[in-house]
């Protein structure tokens, strides 16, 4: 029997295209050194019994780290976040 999934779900995770899906695996296969130190944390319900996925695609962005039940999404800093392009780009998205 199929799962039915839910509007919002459907819209944040199948709205992602196939190049995202992929850029999302290469992160998972290359975590930076602090997304390595907070997935020991997140992974396999460890933090409060919530669930996290890693390098979670959003649309046509990729969150580090999402908790489906609370709508939550955790970014890690990192160098590539000073990169001031991505700066411009994520600020015109956020705010």
């Amino acid at each position: 029997m199929a799962r039915l999934v839910n509007t919002t779900e459907r819209q944040m995770f199948y709205g992602a295209t196939p190049l995202i899906f992929e850029r999302a695996n290469q992160l998972r296969k290359n975590q930076t050194e602090s997304e390595k130190f907070l997935w020991e944390i997140l992974k396999n319900k460890q933090m409060l019994g919530l669930r996290f996925k890693r390098q979670h695609p959003i649309d046509k962005f990729i969150a580090d780290f999402y908790c489906h039940s609370l709508k939550l999404v955790i970014e890690v800093d990192g160098k590539i976040h000073f990169n001031p392009e991505k700066i411009e780009k994520l600020s015109r998205f956020y705010f």
